[in-house]
This record gives C-alpha cells, sequence and structure tokens, in this order.
C-alpha cells in the first residue's frame, strides 16, 4: 500500500516549497536526494526524504529490481521443483500417454492413455482419437478386448459385444458369413486333446464311440457296422486359402475294403456337398461328395509312412500333402477346387467308419488338428 504523506509535507508541496539544505529527514518534501539528511534519500515516489534501504529511488530501484529478481527466480526455482515432484515424476495428467497405472496421477492407465475411469466394455477404449483419456465408443472394425464370442469385431454401436456381423467388417480375422456369422479360415480350428476330453468350445457333437485315450481322439468302429462316426465342429469356417492339416496316428485296419478314416468339410448351406481327405485300402485321396455322387479330385497315393496328412486349399487349386513328420510336407497331387465357393462356409468332421458290414472291428487314432 502507498505510504501516506504527513500533513506537514503536504502543507510544503501545496505550497510549492524546495527543500534544499540537505538536512531535512522522513517526511519533509523533497525532489532530490540532496535535500536530504545523511542516511536519507528522496522518495520519488512520495517526494519525501525517507530511510535509505526504503522506498524507492536513489539506487534503490536497482536494488528492488535485484531483489524481485531474486525473488522471482526463487519462486520459478520452486514452482518447477513442485510441477516436477507432483506431477512428471508422480504421473500424468489425464489423456497423457502410459505404461502403467503408476505413471498417472490418478493412477488410472487404460489402453496406453491416463484415464478418467476404467474402461468396462470390450468396445470401449481410452485412445479413441480426439478423445483420449474419455472412455469412448470404439468405431466400427476395432477388435474387442477382451475378444468377443464369435469372432465379431466393435460395431460401433455398442461398448459391449456385438451378437453378429452385417458386413466383414463386424467381424476380427474373418469374414461375415450368413445369418451374421464371422467366418475364420478353417486352419484356425486347433485341439491336441490333451485335456482329456473334447473341448466343448470346439466341438459341438461328438458320437458315441469317439473318445479322447492317452491324449489322441479314439474312434472304436465295431464288426458288421455300416456307420460312420465323427466329432463335428461347433463353429463354421471358410476353407478357401486355407487348410485342414492333422496326425493319423493310425489308420485303423486298412485291410476292410470298406473300412475309412476321414477328416473333412460339407458346405454349409445344404451340406450335400463335402471334401473328404480319406485313407482308404491302404491309400490316401480327397473325395468329392455331390449328392449321392462320389468322386475322387485328388489321389490316389499309397498311404505307406506317411503320418501327418493335409487338405489345403489356394487360389482355385486344391492339394493333398503328407509328411513324415510335422516338418515337410511333399505334395502328393493336385486338381482345380470343386465348387469352390460352396466352401467358403463349411463345417467340418474327422472320424472313421466303414460302408458294409466287416468282419472285424479297426480303431482309428487322430491327434494334434491344425498343429504342430
Amino acid at each position: 500500500m502507498r505510504a501516506r504523506l504527513s500533513l506537514t509535507s503536504l502543507l510544503l508541496t501545496f505550497a510549492g516549497c524546495v527543500c534544499g539544505t540537505g538536512s531535512e529527514t522522513r517526511d519533509y518534501f523533497c525532489t532530490a536526494s540532496a535535500q536530504c539528511a545523511t542516511g536519507y534519500h528522496c522518495d520519488t515516489n512520495r517526494q519525501a526524504c525517507v530511510r535509505d534501504g526504503t522506498g524507492s529511488g536513489n539506487g534503490d530501484a536497482g536494488m528492488d529490481a535485484g531483489i524481485d529478481a531474486g525473488v522471482d527466480a526463487g519462486v520459478d526455482a520452486g514452482v518447477d521443483a513442485g510441477v516436477d515432484a507432483g506431477v512428471v515424476d508422480a504421473g500424468g495428467v489425464v489423456g497423457a500417454s502410459c505404461g502403467r497405472s503408476s505413471d498417472c496421477l490418478n493412477n488410472t492407465c487404460v489402453d496406453g492413455r491416463c484415464c478418467q475411469s476404467v474402461c468396462s466394455g470390450a468396445c470401449d477404449f481410452c485412445d479413441v482419437p480426439g478423445l483420449e483419456g474419455t472412455c469412448s465408443l470404439a468405431p466400427e472394425g476395432r477388435a474387442p478386448v477382451p475378444a468377443c464370442p464369435g469372432h465379431t469385431a466393435c460395431n460401433g454401436l455398442l461398448t459391449s459385444c456385438s451378437a453378429s456381423c452385417t458386413s466383414d467388417a463386424g467381424c476380427v480375422a474373418s469374414r461375415c458369413g450368413a445369418g451374421g456369422v464371422c467366418l475364420q479360415k478353417l486352419d484356425q480350428l486347433k485341439d491336441d486333446f490333451n485335456a482329456g476330453g473334447f473341448d466343448a468350445s470346439v466341438w459341438s457333437a461328438v458320437d458315441s464311440p469317439c473318445v479322447v485315450v492317452n491324449q489322441e481322439y479314439t474312434v472304436a468302429v465295431s464288426a458288421n457296422a455300416t456307420r460312420f462316426h465323427s466329432i463335428h465342429a461347433r463353429q463354421r469356417y471358410d476353407l478357401l486359402d486355407s487348410e485342414l492339416r492333422l496326425e493319423l496316428v493310425s489308420a485303423g485296419n486298412q485291410s476292410l475294403p470298406s473300412h475309412q478314416a476321414f477328416a473333412g468339410v460339407c458346405d454349409f448351406a445344404t451340406g450335400s456337398k463335402c471334401l473328404e481327405l480319406i485313407a482308404v485300402n491302404g491309400g490316401l485321396l480327397i473325395q468329392l461328395s455331390d449328392g449321392a455322387l462320389y468322386t475322387v479330385v485328388v489321389g490316389y497315393f499309397p498311404l505307406a509312412s506317411w503320418r501327418w496328412l493335409r487338405m489345403r486349399e489356394q487360389a482355385g487349386t486344391l492339394y493333398l500333402d503328407a509328411a513324415a513328420d510335422a516338418g515337410a510336407w511333399v505334395e502328393l497331387g493336385s486338381a482345380p477346387t470343386p465348387f469352390r465357393s460352396s466352401f467358403m462356409d463349411v463345417s467340418a468332421d474327422i472320424g472313421a467308419g466303414t460302408y458294409n458290414p466287416e468282419p472285424s472291428a479297426s480303431t482309428v487314432i487322430w491327434d494334434n488338428v491344425n498343429l504342430p
């Protein structure tokens, strides 16, 4: 607050008096410090003699500036230190990048951003461009976290999982099939049977003679039976530019003329067109069934010591491959893929059986579906 002049100073000011004796002390009117007593100077703001070290003028401005600079520097340093300690070192503000929760002031790191809250929906993200730091609806096509059942992607309408797709953008690493079902490639059908039974998330139906024994899938084929027994995949798949590979541990009694070990797919729409990799009469082939018509598409090749089998489709060509182990595939034969568009949406099954009564029983063992 500005200091008030004494009554004497005010009277001198109004009278226009200029004191020049050099003996004036505090509160005496002055226009220069020479008019003040030793130890005093003229305060130009008040036009009064004041004790040195106070007021302004006669070098005190420099002193004040120095003091102010020092104070400012000290304050700035203190503020900077406080900011560094409180913000940078302790964590980032909402929207800042983070690697863990401790990187954030509010201890909440979601999707690589310091977030206002925990995003609870599979399609509720904290790093949506332009909305970083706030849980926001993901755009269509983003992969949910965690993954949604049925391989659906975020649809841009729900923060929760979508039950179906309307286009390929609504699927993760798959395409949208009939009925809004996301179809993965056939090579995503996987099971090593090491759980001691059939995985219900992989297989929807299991015929009674099919069991898991010693972590392998076993099919018991009875004597005098005329049936095929199999396990059926729960999901639908796309065979095109994909494959079905598996280990044939035992092909059963291949001396029985109608005995077959098989693995294949049928079109989902009608179930009338099927492609099956078959071990029969000691040989390997790929067979097309079209209604009641059966045609060998690729084969017949001696089964010999082949243990790993693969039916592979690529760019309109169907291949039959085999390997003695899982690391060195040999192409046995190939042919144009029949009814290619029919196999974009397929169901899959694996099993064994006979189509004529046979005098002896047999056992077929499969393992490692689409696994090394």
